[in-house]
């Protein structure tokens, strides 16, 4: 018999005990896709008060305005998108995002042995209709997992050229330049802070070790040495590395995307 997920009010319990009285500061709901679940965004959100709330939705349905940011998943260019994520579904998003120019969207590629090579494109394309863009690796849940981009010089080619965009696009791009070469080998996957972060599922309960894993026994575990998450790279790097770019975040958080200007 599948689990019940909890009611809005039975979230607002989970907030009270398991974020504010931990003092935590920031959250971000994913999922399956949250905006299923308008009733608990807002009660997530009204328990939240004064701290940073964002959604990560696939962008299939309507964006609706919490007053909230938005983490879109753009998963390449058209073509692959929908190879990836179903016919249709780019323009999908795409036209959603159009619709509601006020929530403010931030969009997530994930760069894998698919679309790696569109990056730019994809850049090109979301400059002008997001605030910002920030990339990750697809991590893997086996080793035959053949989205995977494998360590080694294809990959560390392909970072490279993030960092170039990256130059290009200082105002746009949400990714330090640590946090990506961190991306280029797992070696400081052993140290990974997920211990940083508290991850629960729809019913409320802790997901170890990570955001991606699942609960319950004998389920399936993320790869970790293969890890692409960028939370927990940009947590490292910021810890550990004395990542003080990130202070550059600053500047990208006022950058308003330039068609609500033509549209303002």
């Amino acid at each position: 018999m599948p689990s019940r997920e909890l009611s809005a009010d039975e979230w607002r319990n989970v907030v009270r005990e398991k974020f504010v009285k931990s003092d935590v500061i920031a959250i971000s709901l994913t999922g399956g896709e949250p905006l299923l679940r308008p009733d608990i965004i807002e009660a997530i959100i009204n328990e939240m008060k004064w701290r940073y709330v964002t959604v990560v939705t696939n962008g299939t349905l309507p964006l609706v305005d919490f007053g909230v940011g938005y983490f879109v998943s753009i998963d390449g260019t058209e073509s692959i998108h929908d190879a990836i994520r179903g016919l249709k579904t780019y323009r999908k998003v795409k036209q959603n995002i159009l619709n509601h120019p006020e929530v403010d969207v931030v969009i997530n590629m994930t760069i894998n042995s698919l679309n790696y090579k569109c990056v730019e494109d994809i850049v090109n394309e979301w400059y002008s209709l997001a605030k910002a863009l920030t990339f990750q690796f697809h991590t893997p849940f086996s080793y035959d997992d053949m989205l995977w981009l494998p360590y080694g010089k294809i990959r560390n080619d392909a970072i490279n050229k993030l960092l170039e965009i990256k130059e290009k696009y200082p105002d746009f791009i949400a990714n330090t330049s640590k946090q990506l070469n961190l991306f280029k080998g797992g070696r400081w996957t052993a140290d990974c802070p997920e211990w940083f972060f508290i991850n629960l599922d729809s019913r409320g309960k802790t997901k170890q070790p990570c955001v991606i894993s699942n609960t319950g026994k004998n389920v399936i575990k993320p790869i970790c040495e293969r890890c692409g998450i960028g939370c927990y790279a940009g947590a490292y790097a910021g810890m550990f590395l004395s990542d003080t770019e990130w202070f550059r975040m600053f500047k990208i958080a006022k950058r308003i995307a330039p068609y609500k200007n033509v549209n303002a």
